[in-house]
């Protein structure tokens, strides 16, 4: 198992002490036939994605800027909360990083170089009791900001009765962030970039059932690995091209459903060795967290 987030900088994993958690028994080897183009899909910006955050280490931003800072995705979920993945925003020990030390920047060009982007800093950092650093389980974690992150919406989350309709198997989802654009978590982009995914069968993330997305068969993990009740499994093919997320898109979303109905149904936890491999990334389920969610103030949707 490999935690999809990465330091863009060596400063920044000292400043903040983050760690890159590899379990062993997910082998490459079967891959390495195939070679895809893309990792994370097309270029930002997208509007399907204006609520996508970047969270950061607060040093590093004031020494040398917001793309040397980053270090994982977020997204905002209202006026001062971000959900993003609990395995950002811990320290060697397993507990939650100094909130003083964590910034939050919005970009509406996408650009983490941009001039239009704002960055706020963070109160308190809020994660899941439950997680579990070793399974990757209920990997998420809330962020609360000091002041209002004003001019982009919020997204909605999804609840349990969403799972049925938007994350079916073959589902079309959507997820974005500023991860690496080789499969061998290397080459870190200015600019997001978008991913076109799937949702894969529960089987597939638990009972190692595969699943064939467009003439693509990718293998499925046991349920050492994944916990279908916690865990979406997806990814893509474009071209014949695997799309997956990879490093650095830690925390970031991954959405279904579109326009009014958008939800967050997932946040980008871990995956193979290799992104973009036979085998899927794996996201937090967030319908499975809405005890967690609201306790940390997060709006909860109505039900029906």
């Amino acid at each position: 198992m490999k935690h999809r987030f990465v330091t863009l900088a060596a400063a920044t994993a000292a400043c903040i002490g983050l760690t890159l958690a590899l379990v062993p028994g997910i082998s490459t080897a079967q891959d390495a036939s195939l070679q895809p183009t893309v990792i994370d899909g097309v270029t930002g910006p997208d509007e399907r994605f204006t609520s996508l955050v970047v969270v950061g280490g607060k040093n590093t931003y004031q020494r040398d800027g917001l793309y040397e800072a980053a270090f994982c995705g977020g997204t905002k979920v209202s006026a001062r909360r971000i959900i993003t993945a609990a395995h950002c925003v811990i320290d060697d020990n397993g507990r939650p990083l100094p909130a003083g030390k964590i910034i939050v920047g919005s970009t509406p060009s996408g650009e983490l170089d941009a001039t239009d982007a704002v960055v706020i800093n963070v109160r308190s950092v809020k994660i899941h009791p439950q997680y579990n650093d070793d399974r990757a389980t209920n990997d998420i974690a809330v962020l609360t900001l000091r002041t209002t992150l004003r001019g982009i919406p919020n997204v909605t989350i999804a609840l349990p009765a969403d799972d049925e309709s938007l994350l079916a198997p073959g589902e079309p989802l959507i997820s974005a962030g500023w991860g690496a654009l080789r499969r061998d978590g290397t080459d870190y982009p200015n600019e997001y970039r978008v991913a076109d995914v799937v949702a894969f069968p529960r089987g597939s993330c638990g009972r190692n059932a595969a699943y064939t997305v467009a003439d693509v068969t990718f293998r499925g993990y046991p349920s050492s690995q994944a916990n279908p009740r916690v865990m979406v499994c997806a990814s893509g093919v474009s071209q014949d091209s695997i799309v997956d997320t990879c490093n650095g898109d830690s925390g970031g979303p991954l959405l279904g459903g579109t326009a009014e109905n958008q939800r967050l149904v997932g946040v980008v936890s871990w995956g193979p060795p290799r992104c973009a491999s036979k085998r899927p990334g794996v996201y937090t389920r967030v319908s499975a967290m809405t005890d967690f969610l609201a306790d940390t103030g997060v709006p909860i949707p109505p039900i029906g």
